[in-house]
Parts: structure tokens; sequence; C-alpha cells
């Protein structure tokens, strides 16, 4: 705990529950799964206080720039302050779960967005962020509220209807940071739920609650969605007359559903635990995701026969990007065209606002699997090159007509330029994937969304036949270009790319064997042609 700002003093213990929430889901997890805790410390700065005026709700520090203090507290953690040396030299990813409910995105970027955007390109850091809540009441049909199914439908389109009143809540709308939205779903099982209340969002769905994109200039934001914590709503009584009725938030924090997190207990006891829904707790489950990857990154358990992982430098973007790459739309895209009535291309671009990239599987993080191969690398690119990568295709996927999928995943630090309508300085991007040569379609976020902002993710499946010779590879082009300015001569962009390709396992378990032995292959040829005969 480090607090120079000696918030803590006038921050009664009883008062802190948001952070201790946080705290509690990136160390402990959801307490209901019971999972290992992170072996390492959390470095904690107090950004909050107590609200004047509303019991059990926190604020920021009223007189004080929210922009400076986080630049202040990010400076100090990296750099030191005044006399002192850096605070944590060693954080590389920084949780950030709150949001500005009073502003929501509509084209510009807010200043806290703005500082995330400079500071992580600055310092090279991965913050992850929350989309933010919305949590007023919202109305449906008086018809509806005699049938729970009814009640799921209205209340879904009703969500859709009002997007753009659910932006992005600053600090979410970051360009260079991970946004998280959250999902309906925790770990506490089924449970009995009063006549009183009702759950009405389909399970593991987009949360009601959460804030929806696009992001600035339409951009791809949320990135992605995880476990939020399931959340009920108070069922409504409907007068003779009514057309519609109003349906709010139910309170859960003592019987669930939700997420289970520690909270300040009475007396001092310190074993006290609430139920707790929002954007803010899957963020902080995404960032003990990425603590894990970053452990299997730094810990850099391979074959000696295969080639290094890349420089420590790239790895905040390579765990950016490795978390986007385990998300995708799944059901969800068919599930939300039936029920919201969309069609055609511009259905997808409605998706993208909503879903983002999809729901994270965190089973997919880092676990090797035999019938898939996953590839990363890291690179500096400058203006007007193209960098070629050559993913090996399996033998065992020619000719077959059976399912596959093809991942491509690109994330680079975008420098920004703050006083122009246009927001990204430089851009960098993978050309649109091969589908002939994958045999399937892209599927997901809409193709122009993904590359308006820092985080292109693009899935191409299906189960038509590949026709290739063995030694063919399928070829991912990163290029660099100027978008709001001329990127200087000299000055280069980081950036992090992960590929995979896979398969059901009836079809294939050898692919990740196949594509790592002509990975090796490709690597002793390397190492011939640079040992020459003297």
């Amino acid at each position: 705990m480090d607090d120079p700002d000696e918030i803590g003093e006038h921050y009664p213990v009883a008062a802190r529950h948001h952070g201790t929430a946080m705290a509690s889901l990136i160390i402990h997890g959801d307490l209901t799964d019971g999972g290992p805790p992170l072996d390492r410390p959390v470095y904690v700065r107090p950004i909050l206080q107590p609200h004047e005026f509303m019991p059990g709700h926190e604020q920021v520090v009223p007189n004080r720039l929210l922009t400076d203090v986080l630049h202040r507290a990010i400076r100090r953690i990296v750099k030191g302050e005044g006399n002192q040396p850096a605070a944590a030299p060693s954080v590389r990813v920084v949780n950030l779960s709150i949001g500005a409910q009073t502003r929501a995105l509509t084209r510009r970027m807010s200043p806290v967005g703005r500082l995330l955007d400079w500071l992580a390109h600055s310092y090279n850091l991965l913050f992850v962020v929350s989309a933010g809540n919305h949590t007023d009441e919202f109305t449906i049909p008086a018809d509806a509220a005699h049938d729970t199914d009814a009640a799921r439908l209205a209340a879904m389109r009703d969500g859709f209807e009002t997007a753009l009143l659910r932006g992005i809540l600053p600090s979410g709308d970051a360009l260079n940071a991970l946004t998280v939205g959250a999902t309906h779903s925790d770990g506490l099982g089924e449970i009995e739920v009063p006549d009183t209340v009702w759950d009405i969002t389909h399970p593991d769905a987009p949360a009601h609650y959460g804030s929806v994109g696009p992001g600035v200039d339409r951009s791809v934001k949320p990135d992605l969605h995880h476990s939020g914590g399931r959340a009920l709503y108070t069922r409504p009584i409907v007068l003779p007359g009514q057309t519609d009725v109003a349906v709010g938030l139910a309170r859960t924090a003592a019987t669930g559903p939700g997420l289970q997190v520690a909270a300040p207990g009475r007396g001092g006891a310190t074993n006290s635990t609430v139920f707790t829904n929002g954007t803010s707790n899957a963020t902080a489950l995404v960032t003990r995701e990425a603590s894990r990857l970053f452990d299997l990154l730094e810990s850099d358990n391979r074959d000696p026969e295969d080639a290094p992982l890349p420089d420590p430098q790239y790895h905040p973007l390579l765990v950016r990007a490795l978390l986007a790459h385990a998300s995708s739309w799944g059901a969800w895209e068919n599930s939300l065209r039936n029920d919201l009535g969309l069609h055609g291309q511009d259905a997808r671009r409605q998706l993208t606002a909503l879903l983002g990239y999809g729901r994270l599987d965190p089973s997919r993080l880092g676990e090797a699997a035999s019938n898939r191969a996953v590839l990363i690398a890291g690179g500096q690119i400058a203006r007007n090159e193209r960098h070629t990568y050559s993913f090996p295709l399996p033998p065992s996927l020619r000719a077959k007509a059976e399912w596959h999928r093809f991942t491509i995943t690109l994330a680079f630090m975008a420098p920004t330029v703050g006083q122009l309508t246009r927001y990204r300085s430089a851009k960098v991007y993978f050309s649109t994937p091969d589908t002939s040569l994958a045999g399937g379609d892209r599927t997901d976020a809409e193709h122009n969304a993904v590359r308006r902002g820092s985080l292109q993710h693009e899935i191409v499946q299906g189960t038509r036949s590949m026709s290739f010779v063995d030694g063919d590879v399928f070829p991912v082009h990163v290029e660099c270009m100027d978008d709001a300015q001329r990127l200087r001569a000299g000055n280069t962009i980081r950036y992090a790319l992960v590929v995979s390709a896979e398969t059901a396992e009836q079809t294939s378990n050898t692919i990740h064997d196949e594509v790592r032995d002509r990975l090796r292959l490709r690597a002793r040829e390397r190492a011939r042609g640079r040992i020459r005969p003297q």
C-alpha cells in the first residue's frame, strides 16, 4: 500500500469497499471458485475516498484533477517522485477499475483516455481498464412484465436501442488500453430466485449494465468481455393502464448471485465477504489472467530446440494480444441476430459495437493443445515497412473438408495526437487474411472496425478443403502507415503478433507437433546458412 497523499487518514476501513473487492479479485479471483492466490505482491495506490453525501459510495478525490492524480501515481511507480526512487519499477500491468458515469464517450477522447494512451506508449505498460457501468433503471413494455422470457427479450432490445446513451465511460475509451466489459456469469451456480426479483439476462451473455461501444473513430470497444457477476432485477408491479414499467437492479450483496469478494468486516473482522457485479469485477479478473501470462513469458520454459521468446520489451503488448486472441463471439452472433432482428453486413457492424472481440476463454490462455498451434512474435516497424511472417501449414489439414480455424491478433503502441480531430498519428495492421488459402470465411468483428484502434483481431474459419503441398505457409503481412501525422524517419512502433491454427480433436491431434517440427527445421536451415566454410 502506497499512500503519499494520505487519503487513508480520512478513509475509514468500513468504507473501503471498491478497492478491497478489486484487490480480492486480482489476488484470489472469485472466492466461490477457490482458485490459487497470486504468488507476487500487488501494488495499491488509493485514488478514491468516501462520498461526502452518499453513504456506502466512493468517489475520486474531488479537489484534484483525476488526470494529475493518475499521472503522478504512474510516474511514482515507474520513475519515482521528487528525490524518491521508483516505488514499484517491476510493475508491467496496471488495473484501473473506475469510470466517470457523467461522461459517456460520444466523439472525442476524454482527457483521462488521452493520458492513459500517452502513459502506455511512454512507459510501455499494459493498462487493463473497465468499460464502465450504467445502472440506471430501464423501461420495458408492461405486457412483457408478465413473462420472464418476454422481459428478457424486452430488456435486450431496450439495451440495443439505447446503446448510444450507454457508451464507454472514461478511462475505458483509451486506445492503447485493454478495455473490459462484463458477462452475466459467476461461480456461484444455481440459486433459488425469489418471486420479487428476475434473472432476465441469458447465461454468459453481455451484462445489461455494461457500457457498449464503439470507441473513438468507431474502433472496437470494449475489447473483450469477462465474468462480471450475475445481476438480478426487481420485478415491477404493473398497474392498470400502464404501458411501460421501470426495471432496476436488485440488491444481492448478502445472498448472491455475483462474484464473491472480500469486504470490510464489522468490529475488525477479517473474514467478511459480499457478492458484487460490474465491469470493474471483470477487469480485475482479466488483470489476474494478465499476471499469469506475464509469469509464463518471463519463465521461458521452452525446449532448447525452439526459438527464444520475444524480448521482455514486447511482453505488455504480447499479453494484450494473447488476451484478445483467446476471445470470440461464439454463439452470441446467431442469438443476437435473431433476438434483435438484425440482418446483412450492417448487422455485423452493430454487433461489433455491442460485443467487441467477444468473450474471453481463460482455458485457451497459455495452455498447449495437440490440435492447436500458437505462434507469437514481437518487433518494431517504421513507416512504409512490411514485415512478413510465415505460419507453416500442418499437413494433417490438407484436403480435409472439416472444421478448422485460423486466428490472427496484432497489438501495437499507437502514438497519438492530442490537438487534431483524428487521434491516432500512425497505424500498424496486418493485411486481410487469404481466406481462399485458409479454406474459410472471416467471422466475428466487422472488417473495417478492427483496423481503427491499436488491437486488430480476426478469425477465419470454415469447412472447405485446403489445397497445399508440404512446406507451404500461411503468410501474415504486418505493415505501418501514417495516419493523422507523418511518422518521423527513424521512429519505430512496437507491436506484438499472435497467430494460431486449430481444428477439432477428431480431425487431427498432431497440429501442434507438425507446426513445431517445421519451425525447428526452418531454424536449423537458417543456422546452417550462417555457418560458411573458411
